[in-house]
C-alpha cells in the first residue's frame, strides 16, 4: 500500500519530497527506520526504501510516531508548501492520549494535511477522533465513516481507493487549494546560490566567506520565507563543487553546518567556469522554482585566470542577478574592474566595507516576505 501511495508522487520531475518512518513499539524506538527528506533523492530511491523495509515486531505506538513527524520531519519541510502526512495503519494503538495530542498539534500547523490509509476498516484511530460534518473530503467509497479533528481535515483512505483513484488528482492536488495554504507575496519566491572562491590566492579568506554567507542565510530566515539557498565552492579547472542544492535546507542552522564542513580547495581561479557551473543549479531537479527570482552571490577577490565576462553575461541573459562580495586586502587588493564586469553594475559589487548594505537587502526581504 505504501508503494501505491508513493507512486502518485514524482521526485524527479515535480520537486516532490518524500520522507519515510517505519514504526511499531516505542520500547524498540532505536530500531524504527527514519528516512528524512534529504535521504530520498529519486523515485527509484523511494521505491527501493519501501520495498526493503524490514518487518518490525511489537505493539503499536502511533502517538510516538506522530511526535517524531513533528519533531524531526516537520522542521525540514519547505515553508509555504503543503505537507502531506500519510499514516498507514490498521488503527490499533496503545497510546491514545499521545495520539490525540500529536494529531491536534499536527493539524494545527499551517499547510499540513493528515491522511490515514488502511487495508481494512480502521479501529480506534477513527473512534478517538471527534467527528464533525464540516470541511471533510471524501476519499473512500460512500458509506465509510469520515472524521475530522479540531475543524481541520483528516482524511481516511481505503486500500481500494488508493489503487483505483489517482491520489495526485483526487487527494493531493485538491488539497493545494485549501485556505490554509500560505499565499506567497509577489516577488517573494527567491532562489539564491552562494558561490565561494576557495582558490589558493584567497585561502586565508575561506573562513571569512563562510561567515559572510552564514550571516546572509540567517538574514533570509529560511523557515519563515519562500527562499531556497544553495552553496558552491570553486578554484581551478573543473574544481567547482556543490555543498548543498537549493532543495535541501529549510532551516538556517542546518545550512550553516553544511557550510562549515566545506574543505579548503586551493589551486588557481576559474571564476567564469564556476559561474557556468552555478547557473546550472537553477534547475527544477535541484529545487529551483520556475517563477522565482534568481540570484548568484559570488565571493571572490576578482583575480580569475579565465575571463568571467561571457559567463556572467550568459547568466544575466537567463534572468539571473549577479552580486559580488570581496574582502579588502592591503597586500593583494581586489580586482574591482573584474568584479564589476562580473556583476554588470557597480552597485552590485560589495566589499567588506559595505557588506552591511547587502545584509540589509536580505533583512528587508525577510521582513517583507515573511509567511
Amino acid at each position: 500500500m505504501a508503494s501505491d501511495i508513493a507512486k502518485q508522487f514524482d521526485i524527479d520531475k515535480k520537486e516532490h519530497r518524500i520522507a519515510i518512518l517505519e514504526f511499531s513499539s516505542k520500547t524498540i524506538l532505536s530500531k524504527w527506520l527514519r528516512y528524512p527528506f534529504d535521504r530520498i533523492k529519486t523515485n527509484n530511491d523511494m521505491e527501493k526504501v519501501i520495498q526493503n523495509l524490514p518487518h518490525i515486531h511489537g505493539t503499536t505506538d502511533t502517538g510516538r510516531a506522530l511526535g517524531i513527524v513533528l519533531q524531526e520531519f516537520f522542521p525540514q519541510h519547505r515553508p509555504g508548501l503543503l505537507l502531506l502526512v500519510f499514516i498507514i495503519t490498521d488503527g490499533y494503538y496503545r497510546d491514545s492520549e499521545e495520539v490525540k495530542q500529536n494529531v491536534a498539534n499536527l493539524v494545527a500547523k499551517p499547510n499540513v494535511q493528515l491522511f490515514v490509509a488502511t487495508a481494512s476498516r480502521l479501529h480506534n484511530m477513527q473512534r478517538n477522533v471527534p467527528k464533525t460534518k464540516k470541511h471533510f473530503q471524501d476519499l473512500r467509497p460512500k458509506g465509510d465513516t469520515l472524521s475530522e479533528f479540531a475543524f481541520r481535515p483528516i482524511h481516511f483512505v481505503s486500500a481500494s481507493s488508493v489503487r483505483t483513484a489517482n491520489v495526485s488528482s483526487s487527494a493531493v492536488m485538491s488539497t493545494t487549494s485549501t485556505k490554509d495554504v500560505v499565499n506567497i507575496k509577489p516577488g517573494c519566491l527567491f532562489d539564491v546560490v552562494f558561490l565561494m572562491d576557495f582558490s589558493g590566492g584567497v585561502s586565508d579568506k575561506r573562513d571569512i566567506y563562510i561567515d559572510y554567507v552564514s550571516i546572509l542565510i540567517r538574514s533570509l530566515d529560511l523557515n519563515r520565507t519562500a527562499v531556497h539557498v544553495a552553496a558552491i565552492y570553486y578554484s581551478g579547472p573543473k574544481r567547482a563543487r556543490t555543498l548543498f542544492h537549493l532543495r535541501k535546507h529549510s532551516r538556517a542552522e542546518n545550512a550553516i553546518k553544511d557550510l562549515q564542513r566545506a574543505p579548503s580547495n586551493g589551486g588557481t581561479t576559474r571564476t567564469g567556469e564556476a559561474i557556468y557551473y552555478a547557473t546550472n543549479e537553477f534547475n527544477e531537479k535541484f529545487g529551483a522554482r520556475k517563477d522565482a527570482r534568481k540570484m548568484i552571490i559570488i565571493f571572490t577577490d576578482g583575480h580569475s585566470q579565465d575571463n568571467p565576462t561571457e559567463a556572467s553575461r550568459t547568466a544575466r541573459n537567463k534572468g539571473i542577478e549577479l552580486k559580488a562580495v570581496s574582502i579588502e586586502d592591503e597586500n593583494i587588493p581586489p580586482d574591482t574592474n573584474q568584479i564589476i564586469a562580473i556583476t554588470g553594475d557597480p552597485s552590485d559589487a560589495y566589499s567588506s566595507k559595505n557588506f552591511n548594505k547587502l545584509q540589509s537587502f536580505f533583512d528587508e526581504y525577510s521582513r517583507r516576505c515573511k509567511l
